[in-house]
């Protein structure tokens, strides 16, 4: 099923990770940091609620 928030934000690819019968969906931004930030939202959020966070 695809929503309106299936669009990813400028900046940010849309990938899907799949563990078992699961299939989560989440965005990323890049960078070439070793380091890795993991942002969850809330129930009523989405992913591209941290859009505006991204490096520039």
């Amino acid at each position: 099923m695809l929503h309106s928030q299936d669009q990813a934000p400028l900046g940010a690819a849309r990938k899907y990770f799949k563990s078992g019968e699961l299939t989560l969906s989440y965005l990323d931004f890049g960078g070439n940091s070793p380091r890795i930030l993991l942002m969850l939202h809330g129930h009523m959020g989405d992913a591209g609620t941290f859009a505006p966070l991204q490096p520039k």
